[in-house]
């Protein structure tokens, strides 16, 4: 609960870069001793979400560009992976029953059920793998990146143009057509880690 509730804030930029946590305050709100706080501020600096300075505290660091063009370009060769490591496995309901999700979703529909949609169908390719450290640092990886994903489905376009390339995967898949699949997911990923750069470049995350 710590890590989710502390992941979210310097994700969503409710800690700004370059600011300090501190144990004692953490462990005050969260009615906890420092212990648990001490070992979620390390998981976070694994992500490279923060930086622990000796004598001085964890220090915030949040994403650069830099960053976000390298969480992209690692989530792309593993997704591919996992579509490859996938295919086999899928199940063609399950991708009629994706399709009609897709189909049935408009710019109109609930932001809830749009990001929902957008988190199942990559999760259900990871998961479809069958390879359970690939899948772990897959959901890392969507983790870091949800908030420019969520921020990218907020506009018509934005929806309009991810209903498009998620419908042209599925269709690819039920095909079984492997390198069509591929050129896809890989075309949707490129499209995404722009826009996530651009956002992150204007300051509109």
């Amino acid at each position: 609960m710590i890590f989710a509730a502390l992941f979210e804030r310097i994700t969503k930029r409710f800690y700004t870069p370059k600011q300090y946590l501190r144990e004692q305050e953490l462990s005050e709100e969260f009615k906890t001793s420092r212990t648990p706080i001490r070992e979620v501020l390390r998981q976070l600096a694994g992500l490279g979400l923060v930086r622990i300075v000796p004598r001085k505290g964890t220090e915030v660091v949040g994403l650069t560009n830099d960053d976000v063009q390298e969480l992209y370009e690692i989530r792309k060769a593993l997704e591919l992976l996992a579509l490859e490591s996938a295919l086999p496995f899928l199940r063609l309901q399950d991708l009629s029953d994706l399709r009609i999700r897709i189909d049935s979703t408009t710019p109109e529909s609930p932001l809830e059920e749009i990001v929902a949609l957008d988190i199942d169908i990559h999760n259900y390719i990871a998961q479809s793998s069958h390879m359970r450290r690939l899948q772990e640092m897959l959901a890392q990886l969507f983790k870091l990146s949800q908030r420019f994903r969520t921020k990218a489905l907020l506009d018509a376009q934005g929806i309009i143009r991810s209903n498009r390339e998620h419908l042209e995967l599925v269709n690819a898949l039920f095909r079984k057509d492997l390198e069509a699949a591929k050129a896809i997911l890989a075309d949707h990923i490129e499209n995404s880690k722009n826009i996530a750069i651009t956002q992150l470049f204007e300051g509109n995350v």
